[in-house]
């Protein structure tokens, strides 16, 4: 269960911290991504090329960056996979 009372340094709080090793990982087959393998492994387009747009970094507004994002996504696909694994690389 989570506590939902704020610390003192403004993040929530929970009342055990589990800790997961790389040994640990490796052990159980896991990958360090963010995907599921499905994702992961997609291919992208053979058209694909990188995106002319600029990372986000909190000084634009995000919802204005999704809609850049897919705005140049969709000239190239409309697959949710390929949005998913190219989304991260427009972070900074």
């Amino acid at each position: 269960m989570i506590n939902t009372n704020e610390g003192e340094s403004g993040y929530y709080t929970t009342p055990k911290t589990i800790r997961v090793t790389n040994t640990y990982l490796a052990a159980k087959g896991a990958c360090r991504h963010p995907f599921i393998n499905g994702i992961r492994d997609a291919p992208l387009p053979k058209q694909w090329r990188a995106l002319t747009l600029d990372p986000y970094n909190c000084n634009i507004d995000p919802n204005e960056h999704v809609v850049v994002y897919i705005t140049q996504v969709s000239l190239y696909s409309t697959d949710d996979v390929v949005m998913d694994k190219t989304f991260a690389t427009t972070l900074k």
